[in-house]
């Protein structure tokens, strides 16, 4: 009997042992398991393949609405809302006794305009143009607003914040195409006007000192129309209907020009004094094939112009930080000047349109509601 009980007693201790070494390893197994998945899904998030973050806003698609770089002026008839990215006591809304208005927000200044007067937000008076509003523009601490009087003459009647008028750019023999304020070197107003009583088209670029108010700079083109501009620190590009000029914006001395006939600027993004644009063939209803050009903004050095096809569904194609941003129904895709991709990020659920804010951020809708998201 003492033979059998000690038999029972070996026999018990082997079994837990079996059990001890089957636990250890099930718990072993369970602990390369989850190693195993934690890398899978730091390989995945380091790809950038996290899900992007995305802010529901409280305005429809349809609401006439404007980014300031830190919220968002919304016009529902005649009321206007401010609607603050992260600070609600910051939120206010006001009437406005008239309507057909028209929303321009920017990070220094926002304004409401109608088709002869202008408004600047947080003031009470507007101030009568003396003719019919064909544009807004506004930079750091002017407005730009383009007007056409009774006798049929165009002008460009430059105000400062409090709405006063500082200086005024007439058109007698030239057709203005287009205007704006660089705001890389405090407020640079130009304008960009074409000359088409000649035997081949003449583009004039301008550029104004507001404070001395009188032209600083002016570059001709001739042969060619000048249809897109943009700024640097150092330069500033002109893209022309069959090339692309860099100038030297102190010296107004052309640095150097290259081909891009038949294609057309899509966006433009710089860093430092290197420059990504992104162009698609010209007439092109669709995103399926794109063209980066990686440049300097100072001299030609070996520019790099590489074509990348896209996928059909793309919704939209930017410039951003020097990466070429391409936002599709399922995900946001980054390149870089190489055509490599550098990032992407998905949708939780897909989109059907986007625009682009400033700030490196973008407005996307599903259906009718916008979400914002980031993607600088």
């Amino acid at each position: 009997m003492a033979i059998s009980h000690n038999n029972a007693r070996a026999k018990s201790k082997k079994r837990r042992l079996v059990m001890s070494h089957r636990s250890r390893n099930i718990l072993l197994t369970v602990i390369v398991v989850f190693v195993i998945v934690a890398i899978i899904v730091g390989i995945f998030v380091s790809a950038g393949l996290a899900p992007l973050k995305l802010t529901e806003q409280t305005f429809s698609k349809e609401t006439q609405h404007g980014y300031t770089g830190g919220g968002f002026y919304v016009i529902n008839g005649t009321t206007i809302k401010y609607i603050d990215d992260k600070k609600p006591e910051l939120n206010s809304e006001r009437s406005i006794n008239t309507e057909n208005i028209k929303l321009v927000a920017c990070p220094e200044l926002s304004l409401i305009y109608t088709s002869n007067a202008i408004y600047v937000l947080n003031t009470e008076n507007p101030i009568d143009m003396g003719g019919t509003i064909l544009n807004v523009k506004c930079g750091s601490s002017h407005i730009g607003v383009f007007v056409e009087d009774d006798k049929g003459e165009q002008f460009i009647a430059v105000l400062d914040s409090s709405l006063k008028e500082v200086n005024r750019i007439t058109f007698t023999d030239t057709n203005p195409i287009d205007f704006g304020f660089d705001t890389t070197r405090g407020d640079v107003l130009w304008t960009l006007d074409v000359d088409v009583n000649t035997s081949k088209p003449i583009s004039t670029f301008r550029t104004y000192d507001l404070k001395k108010r009188s032209a600083s700079g002016m570059i001709t083109v001739q042969g060619e129309l000048v249809e897109d501009v943009a700024f640097t620190q150092n330069s500033v590009f002109l893209v022309g209907t069959s090339t692309l000029m860099c100038y030297d914006r102190s010296r107004n001395t052309q640095n150097y020009r290259l081909q891009c006939y038949g294609r057309e600027l899509l966006d433009v993004s710089y860093v430092d004094d290197y420059v990504m644009m992104v162009f698609r063939d010209r007439g092109a209803q669709d995103y399926s094939k794109v063209i980066i050009y990686a440049l300097s903004d100072t001299a030609e050095r070996d520019p790099v112009m590489r074509t990348i096809t896209l996928p059909d569904e793309t919704l939209a194609v930017y410039s951003v930080a020097n990466r070429m941003v391409v936002v599709l129904p399922d995900k946001v895709v980054k390149y870089r000047a190489s055509g490599s991709i550098d990032k992407e990020k998905q949708f939780d659920s897909p989109i059907d349109a986007v625009e682009k804010l400033t700030g490196g951020r973008i407005l996307v809708y599903r259906g009718n509601v916008p979400y914002m998201a980031d993607i600088g």
